[in-house]
């Protein structure tokens, strides 16, 4: 249901639409949203610089104990049978990102979130926005610890 008064939103329209650069993120008023890019609220308290540090010093890997891998992460599907692996059990060299991204490098697949995917592949439209939202600095190769960080928004 759209909002009854015009106050509420605003069409998108050429001229109101901002391109995203670094400084154009800003912090959200309080009670609009969470956290900001200086000072983000981490998931569940999860800071993925101090746990990949920790991790690749003690040559560990990541296991997520707040979002175990199992048939809870799936939500309400029921597919039974799914074994969870890491990405260099399944390939002999393993990349996060080849190249660079495109909106058909998104695969729904049968697990998949169609409003996430949907929103994902919307932000290869713009290589600055997608690297602020999936940093490129990650890698199977350099300081793999088996964490991946993505900056989402909180909204309320």
């Amino acid at each position: 249901m759209e909002p009854s008064s015009p106050g509420d939103w605003e069409p998108s329209t050429p001229g109101n639409i901002q391109p995203y650069t670094p400084g154009n993120i800003q912090p959200s008023p309080p009670g609009r949203g969470a956290g900001s890019r200086e000072n983000p609220v981490h998931f569940q308290q999860q800071n993925y610089e101090r746990i990949r540090n920790r991790l690749y010093r003690d040559q560990k890997l990541f296991r997520d104990r707040k979002f175990p891998a199992g048939e809870e992460a799936l939500g309400p599907l029921n597919k039974p049978g799914i074994e969870w692996i890491r990405a260099s059990e399944l390939f002999t060299n393993p990349q996060f990102f080849v190249d660079s991204i495109s909106m058909t490098d998104i695969c729904q697949g049968n697990l998949g979130d169609c409003w996430f995917l949907a929103a994902m592949s919307s932000l290869t439209l713009d290589e600055n926005l997608f690297a602020y939202v999936v940093p490129s600095d990650q890698t199977f190769q350099k300081m793999y610890a088996g964490i991946f960080r993505f900056r989402v928004r909180v909204w309320d």
